[in-house]
């Protein structure tokens, strides 16, 4: 089954948003083999391909100002994890997380007939971008993180996060929780970006499309399993934790474009994290959204054409890809 309620007014409200960026993605719809589930992947532009990986509560139209930027150079595969968007529904509860994000990105891959791909991600994103790094390195050229990944050892642990973890209550909040403009705009205001949305840089239509997300789609009941998955009610489990210990085992070349006053882990927390990371570079950015290219997707995409272009000077070189 499709993880979705009534996905007309959720379509409707995505379509519009990628009008608004003047892109119109492709459609796919991939069947995995491990776990077995049906998930769906919009592609964009051509070159080499980059994965994004999304945070939650959200989906692959998360990602539609900055693809529509990147996609001159690269193909863009924005993935609606299980559980999240159009994809169909997966319980992250049901065993290792880190095994079962490693087989869902694998079979990914393998469906897409990938053999190796650039990862760029964001929150519980950059998490799963971690261990999959971590568990297949010959399949991970690099690595953007956008924002503080999740799990992050010695980032904060918000309130919202341990509610979220704690089974039965979580999805009682999710049902009596409002789902609204209003209320949209006060849950990105608090992760830092109410200024983009009083000038514009966030339009209106991008938060019509993430009421409809939340009210048409199943997302947020999975972003509370996969909450309940690494976190409990003490904090981070584990088996989860994003620890120096894990950050030292990240080889590929990685690239951090960070928020100062990112609310889930500011400049302190980004420089520490750039620090314990081998081979990364770090570049802070003003302001405190938590979704940096939210609030200024040109800049982001600038910063990360500059790390990528080795990536595309290699594929122009093997496989004869234009680059533009």
């Amino acid at each position: 089954m499709v993880n979705n309620k009534s996905t007309r007014p959720y379509r409707d409200a995505e379509t519009t948003l990628w009008h608004y960026y003047k892109a119109q993605p492709q459609e796919n719809y991939l069947q995995l083999e491990r776990p077995q589930r049906r998930l769906r992947v919009q592609v964009l532009g051509e070159g080499p391909p980059l994965l994004f990986l999304h945070g939650s509560p959200s989906c692959g139209t998360i990602w539609a100002a900055l693809a529509a930027e990147l996609s001159a150079c690269y193909r863009c595969f924005l993935l609606d994890l299980p559980g999240f968007g159009l994809s169909e529904a997966l319980d992250y509860r049901s065993g290792d997380i880190q095994a079962l994000v490693t087989e869902i990105i694998d079979s990914t891959l393998d469906a897409l007939a990938l053999d190796q791909v650039s990862l760029v991600a964001s929150s519980s994103g950059g998490a799963m971008a971690y261990w999959y790094a971590m568990a297949r390195p010959q399949r991970v050229r690099r690595i953007v993180q956008l924002g503080a990944p999740f799990v992050l050892e010695g980032a904060p642990v918000h309130m919202s996060n341990r509610l979220l973890a704690v089974p039965r209550l979580n999805q009682f909040l999710i049902g009596v929780l409002p789902v609204n403009l209003k209320a949209m705009r006060s849950v990105y205001s608090q992760i830092g970006h109410g200024p983009a949305i009083e000038d514009g840089r966030i339009p209106a239509c991008f938060l019509e499309w993430s009421v409809q997300l939340s009210a048409e789609t199943d997302t947020m009941a999975t972003t509370a399993n996969l909450v309940e998955a690494c976190m409990s009610w003490g904090g981070i489990r584990p088996e989860a934790i994003i620890d120096q210990a894990a950050l030292a085992r990240i080889t590929q070349p990685t690239q951090y474009i960070w928020s100062e006053g990112d609310p889930d882990g500011d400049a302190t927390v980004a420089r520490e994290t750039a620090k314990r990371t081998p081979n990364s570079e770090l570049h802070l950015l003003p302001g405190n959204g938590h979704l940096p290219w939210l609030d200024a997707a040109g800049e982001v995409a600038a910063l990360m054409y500059s790390f990528l272009q080795p990536v595309a000077t290699d594929d122009k070189v093997k496989q004869g890809t234009q680059i533009r």
